[in-house]
């Protein structure tokens, strides 16, 4: 997808501080939650305007989330930020001078959907409640803030998310408190994202190509980091193509060869952005 085309609304759950005590739990888990909006209005301030900070109701997360997502069409609809900056690339604004009145307002109506929701270890939180034994969450003020807030993203995705993409280790979560969320779809072993979490054999060719001119460097660092960092594979399915650790082969490239931190993540990117299949896929 192309920058631009979405306002990225992110929650990290691992941020959140757990406690036995479901109460404090319940706080920790607000205020994580509403720090995210603030980090949202912070970051597009200038395109959604500089009163945001009425926007986030104190212990009311769905109206915040509601509120959130209304300001975000409110300013889609019309075209332009608050600042007067076009956004003609944002999904669901459309310029084209042979559309009729009629139809271009067809348009404006059905192009409400135009947040990306990205939710970071959605089970980081949840899962301390679900070991036999240990601190349980049932019928606690903690559960009913989860399981609405799963609940209210639901009904926000026919207005105003286009699209969600969630990280976590355990399905469980959404088999249990979270099954408000009923509507997503588990692509950890899908084909088309195999290579998500990790860099082919031609992605670190091509770095080692730019970092290693020399050809004994090149054969040497490739070797290595063949040898100890290749052979992931997330694909349930059939066989395809393993993967390399990326946070391995990034250490082994900072120690190596001495990357300094620019070049560091600027090869990075570069890696990132050849994995035109993926990027396709979560479209």
């Amino acid at each position: 997808m192309k920058p631009g085309q979405f306002f990225v609304l992110k929650f990290d759950f691992s941020a959140v501080q757990k406690s036995l005590d479901a109460t404090l739990a319940g706080k920790n888990l607000l205020g994580t939650l509403f720090n995210s909006f603030i980090k949202f209005y912070s970051k597009y301030s200038k395109i959604l305007g500089g009163d945001v900070e009425n926007l986030i109701e104190p212990n009311n997360l769905n109206v915040t989330l509601q509120r959130c997502v209304r300001r975000v069409n409110d300013v889609i609809s019309e075209g332009y930020g608050k600042d007067g900056t076009p956004l003609t690339n944002a999904k669901g604004v459309r310029t084209d001078c042979s559309l009729t009145h009629f139809t271009w307002l067809i348009l404006k109506l059905n192009s409400i959907l135009q947040i990306y929701l990205l939710v970071d270890e959605y089970d980081s939180f949840s899962n301390d409640y679900l070991e036999p034994g240990g601190a349980t969450w049932e019928g606690e003020e903690v559960a009913k803030i989860f399981e609405s807030f799963w609940r209210q993203v639901k009904a926000l995705l026919s207005d105003g998310i286009q699209r969600t993409f969630i990280t976590g280790v355990s399905p469980l979560s959404f088999a249990g408190i979270a099954s408000a969320f009923n509507v997503s779809r588990d692509v950890s072993f899908d084909p088309d994202l195999a290579g998500l979490c990790g860099l082919t054999h031609s992605d670190v060719q091509a770095a080692l190509e730019i970092l290693c001119p020399e050809s004994e460097a090149y054969e040497k660092h490739l070797s290595s980091m063949t040898r100890y960092f290749n052979g992931f594979h997330f694909c349930g399915q059939r066989k395809v193509e393993p993967v390399y650790n990326t946070d391995s082969c990034l250490g082994y490239l900072q120690v190596r060869i001495g990357l300094s931190f620019y070049i560091f993540v600027h090869c990075y990117f570069q890696l990132c952005t050849k994995i035109d299949v993926i990027i396709g896929t979560l479209r």
